[in-house]
């Protein structure tokens, strides 16, 4: 029974079905298993909370002062 979790920035709900279903695809081809044994779960992080390249990417899409 599989887990899959994903860690990233938050998305449209509409966005996460796609993501959701798609993976559970790959999951149970390459595994070979039925979709009701894959479970996905999804970790949401606010651009404030995502620091790359030693910078906030809130810090980084704001407009220069």
């Amino acid at each position: 029974m599989p887990i899959i979790t994903i860690a990233a920035r938050a998305l449209p709900v509409e966005k996460k079905r796609e993501l959701v279903r798609k993976i559970t695809d790959l999951c149970c081809e390459a595994y070979g298993l039925p979709p009701e044994t894959i479970t996905v779960l999804i970790q949401e992080y606010p651009h404030e909370n995502i620091g790359v390249a030693g910078r906030l990417i809130a810090d980084r899409e704001a407009p220069p002062p």
